[in-house]
């Protein structure tokens, strides 16, 4: 393999890198608002939900009338299935240095279903802020065993396509770089032909 194959090579792996590695997630945000205060929730793994599988919710509130704080609100996180209250805690349990910004909870969604997510904020002092009660509707389709065997043919899948591509790319440089050997090899000899017949024109016999 010459120098200018070893090139391309080199070139074509390192745009198949970062094809694969330098891919920019897309996230979705969950709003909800009750008049003056609204939340904007965020959902891992991918925004959607797994039934045997920790979710994790992470809240960002806004007040348009700056009233709001968390450490005198109190706010509850609940979750219910098909009406009927299947889980609830303080949403702030989980927060050592509780803020508005920094609301997070973790929860396993038993089954596949549709479930309503639900935040309840009361203040702890009259009037200090807006009553306010957000909702959000998740629809749980997949659980962890489906999700898991789902993966693992999306990475044999990948990687398969990966190898047969890399592959043929790779001979694709070879044939390339053998054609193109030849070819300056065919353009050296014309030349060198050339060069002998205009060095002996002049000869007299």
């Amino acid at each position: 393999m010459n120098d200018y194959m070893k090139k391309n090579l080199i070139i074509a792996l390192f745009i198949i890198l970062v094809l694969f590695f330098v891919a920019t997630p897309v996230e979705a945000h969950f709003l909800a608002s009750d008049r003056n205060i609204g939340a904007v929730l965020h959902v891992d793994p991918n925004d959607q939900p797994i039934a045997g599988s920790q979710t994790s919710f992470f809240f960002e509130f806004k007040d348009k009338q700056n009233k709001f704080k968390a450490e005198n609100c109190d706010c509850t996180f609940a979750i219910d299935e098909n009406g009927k209250n299947i889980y609830s805690q303080p949403l702030f349990q989980d927060n050592t240095s509780p803020n508005v910004t920094s609301a997070s909870m973790f929860y396993t969604f038993p089954q596949r279903d549709v479930y309503q997510v639900t935040i309840v904020g009361k203040p702890l002092t009259a009037n200090a802020f807006q009553p306010f009660t957000l909702t959000w509707t998740f629809r749980v389709d997949q659980d962890a065993h489906a999700r898991t065997e789902i993966a693992q043919n999306a990475r044999f899948f990948s990687t398969f396509i990966s190898i047969v591509f890399i592959g043929a790319l790779f001979i694709g440089l070879i044939i390339y770089g053998i054609i193109n050997t030849r070819k300056n090899k065919k353009q050296t000899t014309k030349e060198d032909e050339k060069k002998y017949e205009e060095k002996n024109s002049g000869n007299i016999y």
